[in-house]
């Protein structure tokens, strides 16, 4: 299983299309993408309609690119807290949501929770802030 994983893109498109044209150049081959958090700059810029066009335009760009986008928030990618918490709208790939595992293989488990994780289970987190639901 090869994994192509990264974070921290800040909502910037560029970067996404510089990855893809650096992964085609080498030849390489993942199976699955995972994105460690931080897709966009919301919680930076509180502008939701442009927020939500970056993550638009960069999971599109990933998911026709790669078959298997898998992806947690970090602490950019949402705005507010507890009630006034807003976040963005996933139409593409697959955001992890905590408490649950997947698979991006037949046998490859993936978690955002660490009490999930053992030593077979891949842990993606962006960092340990408080921001899977709670709150």
């Amino acid at each position: 299983m090869r994994l192509l994983c990264f974070s921290d893109i800040h909502g910037n498109a560029d970067a996404v299309r510089l990855l893809i044209q650096d992964v085609r150049a080498r030849g390489a081959q993942y199976d699955v993408a995972i994105i460690a958090g931080d897709l966009t700059n919301f919680s930076v810029t509180h502008d939701l309609p442009g927020s939500q066009r970056s993550l638009d335009t960069m999971l599109g760009m990933l998911t026709d690119e790669f078959d298997n986008v898998r992806y947690v928030y970090g602490n950019r990618d949402f705005d507010g807290r507890g009630k006034k918490r807003r976040s963005l709208t996933h139409y593409e790939g697959l955001l992890l949501q905590p408490g649950k595992k997947y698979y991006v293989g037949p046998m490859t488990p993936i978690t955002t929770s660490p009490g999930l994780a053992d030593r077979n289970t891949i842990l993606v987190q962006h960092s340990d802030v408080v921001s899977e639901g709670s709150n």
